[in-house]
């Protein structure tokens, strides 16, 4: 599916795809799975005691909600008191594990948890642990008590602009 996006002034914000059909979140006793298009993430807000890979490795191990049955699934734990974030993602088609130094997927997924456990809209700078930040935007809609679109937005460098030719 092609994603929307805008460029302006070296900042590009992306529209991240939400489902159209199922639920968007789940509590869990860890925290809130977040269903989006493609990834399902786990978020863990403020919780130190293990890392997003040993949680993820556990949640493997013991195929717990179903993990294997998505095409990847991330595990992204956030600290609110200092904005940190940290990410771990599975892919099932390689059956592989990364750690990754930034995760567009996963600061969305943030944005959207924080939004339903607070019932309201926000916009939330996660900084990544390469130390870059990304912000996240969740419009969250009390009539529908729901999030109702997501986005993320950060700076962009230009690593390139001529014209690309093939063959």
């Amino acid at each position: 599916m092609p994603l929307s996006f805008k460029v302006n002034n070296g900042k590009v914000t992306l529209e991240m795809p939400l489902p159209k059909e199922g639920d968007l979140t789940e509590n869990t006793a860890e925290g809130m799975l977040v269903h989006l298009d493609g990834i399902t993430h786990l978020v863990v807000v403020d919780s130190v005691s293990s890392t997003p890979r040993a949680i993820l490795e556990r949640l493997l191990e013991n195929n717990q909600y179903g993990i294997s049955s998505y095409p990847a699934f991330g595990v992204s734990c956030f600290e609110s008191n200092t904005g940190k974030a940290s990410f771990c993602v599975w892919v099932n088609a390689v059956n592989t594990i990364f750690d990754e130094t930034a995760c567009g997927s996963g600061t969305s997924s943030i944005g959207v948890a924080l939004a339903m456990s607070q019932r309201n809209s926000l916009s939330q700078d996660v900084i990544q642990p390469s130390g870059q930040v990304i912000r996240t935007i969740a419009d969250f809609d009390l009539s529908q008590s729901k999030v109702v679109s997501s986005s993320i937005a950060g700076s962009v460098d230009v690593l390139f602009d001529g014209e690309f030719v093939t063959g």
